[in-house]
């Protein structure tokens, strides 16, 4: 394949019409995905052996290295040159060529100030980006260079940073997102989760059970409007349940009436349909029903979900 991909690669560049035939073979789809380090890893499972490489040093250029062997042995790489071209040239011409709409994910594990310079952020800014999944130490006091990319993300997952910077935290989570997950040493309060806006939350196992029954009780109030799916881990036992109930009506979730939720539609990972055959039914003040359904996690804790049925 190393050959004919290096092919397709040379001849879409040539002209808009070899780039519209390179198109029109309808390359099979695979992931489409930035590994944004000290270079760019342009990862394009149907290009392999290829891989493509991007730095910030050449930007008209693409390195596109062979590898070998399961050592994984780097061949002298070639170069593939378009004038005028950046980063978000390049991605929206692969995009493009391959029948893409989106990156399937960006991965940014460095810090933006230091490494990234701003036009990286600019070049890519409007490209459709399915997940970003930060691992920067500094990257949500960084969001002034990223911030542009948040309302193309559909998903968002934040990694590995610390900061108490309320400003640039609240900035990142208020965005439209699909699914969002922020680890637990970022600080985040209730009100920060009232802010949220995101269809699949993943609360923080640090929380606690009355913060969680408060979250409950706002989102039965009105709050939260798009929420579907409400995530919180617990690393210890099964909480108290009068601790997470206490103030909300609701029905005990029978073996007569059990339902699927279709959680795959929502969540990035490979998750199994929840099979709600108990739990506490609830309603919202416009009539929207949901269940609050726990799963034992043996050696890990509990799962507790609060879903949103359509």
């Amino acid at each position: 394949m190393s050959l004919a991909a290096w092919i397709i690669l040379c001849f879409s560049i040539i002209t808009d019409r070899t780039k519209q035939l390179i198109r029109s073979l309808n390359i099979p789809n695979g992931r489409f995905t930035l590994e944004i380090c000290d270079d760019v890893n342009i990862v394009v499972p149907v290009l392999r052996p290829f891989q493509i490489r991007w730095n910030y040093d050449d930007t008209e250029s693409l390195s596109i290295h062979t590898t070998l062997g399961e050592d994984f042995r780097d061949v002298r790489p070639r170069k593939l040159t378009k004038e005028g071209f950046h980063l978000g040239d390049w991605i929206r011409h692969l995009l493009f060529i391959l029948n893409h709409a989106e990156l399937s994910r960006v991965m940014l594990s460095t810090d933006p100030e230091t490494v990234i310079p701003k036009s990286f952020f600019d070049s890519i800014t409007g490209i459709d980006i399915k997940r970003l999944v930060v691992f920067s130490r500094n990257a949500v006091q960084s969001t002034k260079d990223y911030r542009l990319l948040l309302p193309y993300v559909k998903q968002l997952s934040v990694h590995q940073c610390r900061s108490d910077n309320r400003e640039f935290i609240q900035e990142v989570i208020i965005q439209n997102y699909d699914y969002l997950e922020v680890e637990e040493n970022i600080r985040l309060s209730l009100d920060h989760y009232l802010l949220m806006n995101s269809s699949y939350i993943k609360m923080q196992h640090n929380m606690s059970p009355r913060k969680v029954n408060r979250f409950i009780r706002h989102w039965i109030q009105g709050s939260n409007p798009r929420l579907k799916v409400l995530e919180y881990w617990g690393l210890n036992k099964r909480p108290k349940l009068q601790k997470i109930l206490k103030g909300i009506a609701y029905q005990v979730v029978t073996g007569d009436h059990v339902r699927v939720f279709d959680i795959q539609g929502y969540t990035p990972y490979r998750e199994a349909d929840v099979i709600v055959d108990s739990g506490y039914n609830i309603q919202r003040v416009d009539g929207t029903q949901a269940t609050m359904h726990f799963r034992d996690h043996h050696r890990i804790g509990f799962r507790l979900f609060l879903l949103v049925w359509n």
